[in-house]
């Protein structure tokens, strides 16, 4: 897996700062990682495994909060892995992830209209 992931980020091309840590994940229907760098700051960067892009889904100063972040967000993929076949759980993960600010609107209706199709 560390292969994996050191493969799609030298794809990418994104100048990460020293890598504290990484896993991989689900995120809002996407397989890829998690990455957690810090330079000046923390962040936790999404980087999907087969497009190859990537999303900064968080910032902070705190290491402790960086630390909270990233356990929530790997505990939602956990959740979200679990529940891919409930669109309606998958729906309320959505909303999660939307309040948060970790999708756009635009993207929540967009995946909130494929899975009520599936309903």
């Amino acid at each position: 897996m560390l292969e994996d992931l050191k493969s799609i980020l030298d794809y990418v091309g994104k100048q990460f700062g020293a890598i504290h840590k990484s896993a991989p994940c689900n995120y809002n229907g996407e397989k890829g990682f998690l990455v957690w760098d810090y330079v000046l700051f923390n962040e936790i960067t999404f980087v999907n495994e087969k497009t190859k892009e990537y999303q900064s889904l968080f910032t902070s100063w705190s290491d402790s909060k960086t630390e909270e972040e990233f356990n929530r967000l790997l505990e939602l993929s956990k959740k979200s892995t679990r529940s891919d076949h409930n669109p309606i759980q998958r729906i309320k993960e959505l909303k999660e992830l939307l309040d948060m600010g970790a999708i756009s609107e635009k993207e929540f209706e967009k995946k909130k209209k494929e899975l009520l199709e599936e309903v």
